[in-house]
């Protein structure tokens, strides 16, 4: 059961709240307690002795101080001011000093899940929670992948990053030194796939897929002659990016032009993800991660490589919310290159509408 918050909480606008966001990786987060925000909304989060994830907000509702200076005892969380003792349920089941507990004297909890490696929370009406729902990527303890995640916190708006998600032509210029390894042929090659790329909407996002020709994976596949990679996009709200990338010899789509590629033509699959979760309206968190598929050698290149990428949108989507803190009048401008930016927001705004009259309807 899911109780009605202590405070009336004030909604960010532009997001969608019948949704599941990542609370954080299970290797990241500590399962005695750990705290967390979405959406601006704290929590505090811990794992039963069965398994069960529990979240709470973060708010005792008897004198409004977080529930995470507490301590567990067992499967409960007792406030570390006067000592009341919540239930994973959110009940409160001990008052000291006071034999009555009052049935109003209860915590809001939020739907919880553990899946492809990290802890889901869902922020809007719990009867809507569904499991069918949460983000299809690939985690760690997937199997058939080796995978390597990391969290980076970002002072900037989660709406730059899904921007930058959205467009993928900055990959030869801001990643030039990690993502392509300073190769102008690879760069010219991803520009040129980028802006050449199939893009189809559907009902929750927009889905890409791009073929380029990469100069070799020798580390991973013994040798360093080109590759012909085919490159699947996905960007979903409420703010999910997978790729998947399968690599083939050169020549691949000549010799199957109907597209029906035999697997074992395939040489190497690797999969990533950038979940982006807002914090509040200025700030958000990346939760990413990338893999190859558990038959290649481990890639501690490519895990150096993505992770200095990520630190160069980190700086580069800082320095805009910056300069746009300093220039509040001004506006950016839509380019041709934006066209996928211009349709998710048009999908977010039907999303987030639909979101607002379900909440309305609460």
């Amino acid at each position: 059961m899911t109780s009605t918050s202590t405070r009336p909480t004030e909604r960010l606008e532009g997001y969608i709240y019948n949704a599941w966001y990542m609370a954080g990786w299970v290797s990241e987060l500590d399962a005695d307690k750990s705290t967390a925000r979405i959406l601006n909304e704290p929590l505090v989060l811990y794992r039963t002795a069965a398994g069960r994830w529990v979240a709470f907000e973060d708010l005792c509702p008897h004198k409004l101080v977080p529930l995470s200076f507490g301590k567990r005892i067992g499967d409960c969380l007792r406030c570390g001011y006067h000592g009341l003792k919540f239930d994973e349920d959110g009940r409160c089941v001990e008052i000291p000093g006071q034999a009555i507990i009052p049935p109003s004297v209860r915590v809001r909890t939020y739907p919880a899940v553990e899946k492809h490696g990290g802890v889901w929370i869902w922020m809007g009406d719990p009867e809507r929670a569904d499991e069918g729902a949460l983000p299809a990527i690939i985690g760690e303890g997937d199997a058939g992948y080796q995978v390597f995640s990391q969290t980076t916190d970002i002072d900037g708006s989660a709406r730059m990053l899904w921007d930058n998600l959205l467009d993928l032509t900055h990959i030869p210029f801001l990643h030039f030194d990690s993502l392509i390894g300073g190769d102008p042929s690879a760069a010219a090659a991803i520009f040129a796939a980028e802006v050449a790329k199939n893009s189809t909407p559907h009902d929750r996002g927009i889905a890409m897929d791009s073929w380029h020709i990469f100069p070799g994976r020798p580390d991973l596949l013994g040798h360093g002659r080109p590759l012909e990679e085919h490159a699947i996009t996905d960007f979903s709200a409420p703010g999910v990016l997978t790729i998947n990338i399968d690599s083939y010899e050169v020549g691949i789509r000549e010799a199957f032009p109907q597209g029906d590629i035999p697997a074992d033509r395939l040489l190497l699959q690797a999969s990533g993800c950038q979940i982006v979760v807002p914090v509040t309206e200025s700030t958000c968190k990346v939760f990413h991660n990338s893999g190859n598929w558990d038959k290649a050698p481990p890639d501690e290149g490519r895990k150096l490589r993505n992770a200095k990428a990520i630190i160069e949108d980190k700086l580069m989507i800082e320095a805009q919310q910056a300069s746009m803190r300093a220039n509040p009048q001004a506006r950016p401008l839509m380019l041709s290159m934006d066209r996928n930016v211009a349709r998710f927001r048009s999908i977010m705004s039907r999303l987030v509408e639909q979101d607002a009259q379900v909440l309305a309807a609460q």
